[in-house]
């Protein structure tokens, strides 16, 4: 026997959906992807197999992709850090002031984790850690926990 019906969890899904939704904000990801060159490979004639051609002298193309998604960001400060100091024996995880916590939807999570850059607010940020995939009543969310960079 459950003790919320199938009806309830879906009306208590929508809500949190619908609170997503109102409270979300745009937040861009950033992915950088290398590819070599046009150059000399193995499969040329005139390639050398007596060079080191992995010695990092090879040349790469960069290319950045960016992707925008909706995240509810909070901004963590010293009342967020005494907090979790009085409930410590819950979270093994120290949280500092100055990071940036974000809630996306769980199918942006993967696209959030590999990121290589995150930008919220016009400020630069990486992931400190990923919290956990969470919901009241199913897994809706993921939070992460983001440090500004330079």
């Amino acid at each position: 026997m459950d003790l919320i019906s199938p009806q309830e969890r879906t009306e208590w899904s929508a809500a949190f959906s619908n609170m997503h939704d109102t409270f979300a904000q745009d937040i861009k990801l950033i992915n950088r992807t290398k590819t070599p060159k046009e150059g000399l490979t193995d499969n040329d004639d005139d390639y050398d197999f007596t060079q080191d051609h992995n010695a990092g002298n090879q040349e790469f193309e960069v290319s950045h992709s960016e992707q925008i998604i909706k995240a509810r960001v909070k901004y963590l400060d010293r009342q967020d850090k005494d907090y979790q100091m009085i409930n410590q024996q819950v979270s093994n995880v120290s949280i500092n002031s100055g990071l940036i916590r974000i809630k996306v939807r769980k199918e942006d999570c993967d696209a959030v984790s590999n990121a290589d850059n995150i930008i919220v607010d016009g400020i630069n940020a990486n992931i400190t850690f990923s919290d956990r995939r969470h919901g009241l009543v199913s897994t809706e969310f993921c939070t992460f926990y983001l440090e500004r960079t330079p």
